[in-house]
C-alpha cells in the first residue's frame, strides 16, 4: 500500500485527491528502490468507498520499492512481522455482484491512519516454496489486471459454478471467435478503440484487433452506473467483461448484464443507480 501515486504527466497525486474524483485517471507508482531506480508500475485504487477500510492505492512493485507495503512504516498500535510464503493461490472465485460489506478495522484495514490496528503482516513470495492452495475470491477487475500483466490464475470458478481452467473461459478479443462461445458465456478482455451509440440510447464499445469485430453493448439503463460525461471518454481504456454473444453475424457483440459484470483500467467507478420506480 502505498499513500502517494503519479499521473501520467509526472504530478504526484495522494488517495484524497483521488476520491473526490469521478472517474480514477491512469496512476503509476511514485517509488524507487535504493539506487534510485523509479519504479513506475501501474498502481489501482481500493476500498474509497469503504467506512471500515482504509482507501489506498494497490500494486506490485520493483524489488527494493521505498513505496512498497513491504517497506512501508509501522502505525502506532501495529506489531509488525514478516511473513515468507510460497506463490499465491492459483485459483480465483469470481465475484460478478455488488461487494458485501468489508469487515474490519484490523492492523492496516482501518478508517484512517490515526486509528491503531493490532497487526502488519510483510508477506515475501518465496517461489521455491509450494504454492498456496487456497482459492481467493475476486472481482473481475483483478482478472482484468492479471490479464494485462499475464500473470491469470490457472483455474477459476464462476458463482455457483466448478473449477475450470481459466483458458477455457478467459480469453482476449483476438481470439473471441464464434466457436469459442459455443459451450457457453465467455470472459472476454482487450482494449476500447472507439465508441458509437445505439439506436436504443446504449453504448457500444469498440474493441481493437477483435475476431469478428466483436464489441461490448452497454445498455441505456447501466450507462449511469459509469460517471463519464463523454462516452469517448471510454477509449483507450482495457476492458473486461462476461456474457454470451449475440447480434449479427457480421456485428456480433456482449451486452452487459450488471455494472459488476464489466471492468476498466484505468478504472471507472460504480455508482449506485437508483432503484426501479425510485423518485430520486
Amino acid at each position: 500500500m502505498t499513500d502517494e501515486a503519479m499521473l501520467p504527466d509526472g504530478t504526484v497525486v495522494t488517495i484524497q485527491q483521488v476520491r473526490v474524483m469521478d472517474t480514477v485517471p491512469p496512476l503509476r507508482c511514485a517509488g524507487a528502490d535504493d539506487a534510485d531506480i523509479p519504479c513506475e508500475r501501474p498502481l489501482r485504487v481500493r476500498a474509497l468507498t469503504s467506512k471500515l477500510k482504509a482507501a489506498h492505492f494497490w500494486g506490485t512493485h520493483i524489488d527494493g520499492c521505498n513505496r512498497s507495503s513491504i517497506r512501508s512504516e509501522d502505525h502506532p498500535g501495529d506489531r509488525g512481522h514478516r511473513v515468507i510464503q510460497g506463490p499465491r493461490a492459483s485459483r480465483w472465485q469470481l465475484r460478478l455482484d455488488a461487494p458485501a460489506p468489508t469487515s474490519g478495522p484490523n492492523g492496516r484495514q482501518r478508517p484512517d491512519d490515526t486509528a491503531t490496528g493490532t497487526a502488519t503482516r510483510r508477506s515475501t513470495v518465496d517461489d521455491r516454496r509450494v504454492a498456496s492452495n487456497t482459492a481467493h475470491v475476486r472481482a473481475l477487475g483483478s482478472l482484468l489486471d492479471a490479464a494485462l500483466a499475464d500473470r491469470l490464475p490457472d483455474e477459476i470458478a464462476l458463482p455457483g459454478g466448478p473449477w475450470t481452467p481459466t483458458a477455457d473461459l478467459v480469453c482476449a478479443v483476438g481470439a473471441a471467435t464464434g466457436d469459442r462461445f459455443t459451450r457457453g458465456p465467455l470472459i472476454v478482455w482487450g482494449e476500447v478503440a472507439a465508441v458509437r451509440s445505439t439506436g436504443l440510447g446504449g453504448t457500444m464499445l469498440l474493441l481493437r484487433g477483435a475476431a469478428d469485430r466483436l464489441a461490448i453493448l452497454i445498455p441505456k439503463d447501466m450507462r449511469d452506473a459509469f460517471p463519464l460525461t463523454q462516452d469517448r471518454e471510454f477509449i483507450g481504456r482495457s476492458v473486461i467483461t462476461i456474457g454470451a454473444r449475440t447480434g449479427s453475424p457480421s456485428r456480433p457483440y456482449l451486452k452487459v448484464a450488471s455494472p459488476y459484470r464489466i471492468a476498466f483500467n484505468p478504472g471507472v467507478r460504480v455508482r449506485t443507480l437508483p432503484a426501479v420506480g425510485s423518485t430520486s
